[in-house]
């Protein structure tokens, strides 16, 4: 590509395009096929109202700066921001608190949501990564250039001292706030989650809590009932079909008005 010809700040479009798409295309194919599943979507998109922080007045500006994106038909309504604004909210409160200027966050915003491959965008793919592999780290220097990074590779980069001055925030953190019920900290041993949707699924309603209930199938005539994962893990029985991932079937309530079924065979 060439860029001999274009503004400094078209030229940073172009890299960070080109660095995000990068990026993007090494994704598993398994998760980009999450990704398009209606029940992960049905669960992202549930709308949450505001918190403590920030003040009203604080996100008119921050709407008005393009920094937090409300959709139209969400303006004027107590409950506007699904799962991953409202994650993103939580990060950007800890920006402004360190002083990041709103032009920086607007670059970063642009890096993180703005530029898709196959409609997954960096920051809904590094949140899935973190909800069902590995703990990543949000990188942003002071320009607003950002990277997620997962930790070891964080830790590895700072030892060898690779990284600009910067802020890091652990995505856990602030996912953790919109998922009261998780359990971020629990090793559940699916071997290979990426190979197939199901264990995505399950990890995914595991990892963040967000069911009611399931109904663990293990064989004709013995049916498991999970409230909670507390309940789970004193489950040996069902802690194995899990990690053999053999069962007939798991129907995971996630409210009134959904349900999802997961067969060892998808």
């Amino acid at each position: 590509m060439n860029y001999k010809y274009l503004t400094s700040d078209k030229l940073l479009n172009k890299l960070d395009k080109q660095s995000s798409e990068e990026k993007l295309s090494e994704i598993p194919e398994g998760l980009i096929q999450l990704v398009d599943n209606d029940i992960i979507n049905y669960c992202f998109n549930k709308k949450t109202g505001l918190k403590e922080k920030p003040t009203p007045r604080v996100l008119v500006n921050w709407v008005k700066n393009g920094i937090v994106k409300v959709d139209e038909k969400d303006k004027g309504k107590i409950k506007r921001f699904d799962k991953l604004e409202s994650i993103w909210l939580n990060i950007l409160v800890e920006m402004r608190d360190f002083g990041l200027p709103i032009k920086s966050i607007q670059r970063a915003r642009k890096i993180l949501f703005e530029y898709a491959f196959k409609n997954l965008t960096l920051f809904k793919f590094q949140i899935l990564n973190t909800i069902i592999k590995e703990q990543q780290i949000l990188v942003v220097y002071k320009d607003g250039a950002s990277r997620i990074i997962d930790i070891d590779g964080y830790t590895k980069l700072l030892n060898k001292h690779f990284l600009q001055p910067h802020l890091s925030f652990k995505l856990t953190d602030f996912i953790e706030l919109e998922y009261p019920n998780n359990s971020f900290n629990q090793n559940f041993n699916i071997t290979a989650p990426f190979e197939n949707i199901g264990k995505m699924k399950l990890l995914f309603f595991l990892r963040t809590g967000e069911f009611q209930f399931m109904k663990v199938k293990l064989s004709e005539g013995d049916t498991r009932y999970i409230e909670n994962v507390e309940m789970l893990l004193k489950s040996e029985d069902v802690l194995k079909a899990f990690l053999d991932w053999k069962f007939e079937e798991i129907i995971i309530s996630i409210d009134d008005e959904a349900n999802t079924v997961i067969t060892s065979k998808n």
